[in-house]
Parts: structure tokens; C-alpha cells; sequence
């Protein structure tokens, strides 16, 4: 309990471990012991966590995870507090975006006063531009289907989004605290 600090793991910084494997394009994650027995003392953590799990369960139910391969387009963003994958399967491209507007780890200090390795703060992302494949512009695809899974579900999306010159433009991006993964599934229709 790291002197009786009784400090374990927070929402942020499992969503966070997580969001980042997902993002750079991980298709399988093990939890370790410590970790299932901690799920007990901090349950925000794990529900937090679960969510998570339960929408990369929905991608694999779909037949998403197991075709994907990372670097499926360009992006870029003027933000140093998101970190973004884009992951491509046939027919569909996964954004998967990870709130990294957060006070960082000190294994000097985590021992000593129990504070958390990451405490992330709100987050809202300006601009994120986001290219369309190249086989969808070739194949003239004018419109798209944007979904945001959460919790293992597909739901309608809140971004705002345009396009200019082959390249979405994702205006106004909200990232959580505690959730700081977002995934986000775009098909062409």
C-alpha cells in the first residue's frame, strides 16, 4: 500500500496504458497479477479500464482488430497534449486519440508521498487534420460514416468535422481526465 499511503492505480493512468498500446497499434494486452488484485482496493480505476476493454472487444467482434495495421494514414496537430494512432483495416479507419495533458511520472517521488504516477487534466484538441486513405480519394468516396466506440458500443460522433482537400479536419476534440482514450471508427459510405 506504499506506506500506508493507500495510493493504487488511477482512471487515467490505466486509460492511458491502454489508449497508448492501442494507438501505436498493439493487438493484444495482459494485465499482470498486481494489477487484478489492485482492481479491488481502486474500482474508479477498473471501471474506467473496462469501458476501454469492452470498446476493443467491439472491434474484435467486428473483425476490426485482427486486420488492422498501424500507420493507416498522415495526420498531424498543432497539440503536444494528444497522441493519435490511425489504424487501418479494409474498409475502415480506426483514430484512436489518447489525452497525454497530464503531470508526468517521478519514480523518485512515487514511493515517498503516494501521489499518482499521472494526473491528467481536460483537454480539448484545437484542430486535428487527418488525411483520407488514398484509395478512398481514388476511389472517389465523397462522404463517411463516422462512429465513436465507447464502451463497447458504436455511437454517433460529437466532432466536428470537414473536409478540405482530402484531409478531415477534426475541430473541437473533447479528451477526459480520467477516460483519456477516444476511439473512433470512419468508414466510407
Amino acid at each position: 500500500d506504499w506506506d500506508n499511503n493507500q495510493y493504487y492505480i488511477t482512471p487515467s493512468e490505466v486509460t492511458i496504458t491502454i489508449g497508448s498500446a492501442i494507438a501505436a497499434g498493439v493487438n493484444g494486452i495482459i494485465l499482470i497479477d498486481g494489477d487484478l488484485i489492485e482492481s479491488s482496493l481502486d474500482k474508479n480505476a477498473w471501471i474506467a479500464a473496462n469501458n476501454l476493454l469492452n470498446s476493443v472487444k467491439y472491434l474484435d467482434d467486428i473483425g476490426i482488430m485482427t486486420r488492422m495495421a498501424s500507420k493507416g494514414t498522415t495526420y498531424n496537430t498543432t497539440s503536444n497534449t494528444v497522441a493519435i494512432g490511425a489504424l487501418r483495416s479494409i474498409n475502415e479507419l480506426t483514430i484512436v486519440l489518447v489525452n497525454t495533458n497530464c503531470q508526468g511520472y517521478n519514480v523518485n517521488e512515487c514511493s515517498k508521498n503516494g501521489q499518482p504516477h499521472w494526473q491528467c487534466n481536460k483537454n480539448t484538441v484545437n484542430t486535428i487534420n487527418i488525411d483520407i486513405p488514398i484509395d478512398w480519394v481514388t476511389n472517389k468516396y465523397k462522404s463517411f460514416e463516422i462512429k465513436e466506440v465507447s464502451n463497447g458500443q458504436s455511437i454517433d460522433s460529437n466532432i466536428n468535422v470537414n473536409i478540405v482537400d482530402n484531409t478531415w479536419i477534426w475541430k473541437g476534440v473533447e479528451l477526459d481526465a480520467d477516460n483519456t482514450t477516444r476511439i473512433f471508427v470512419i468508414r466510407p459510405n
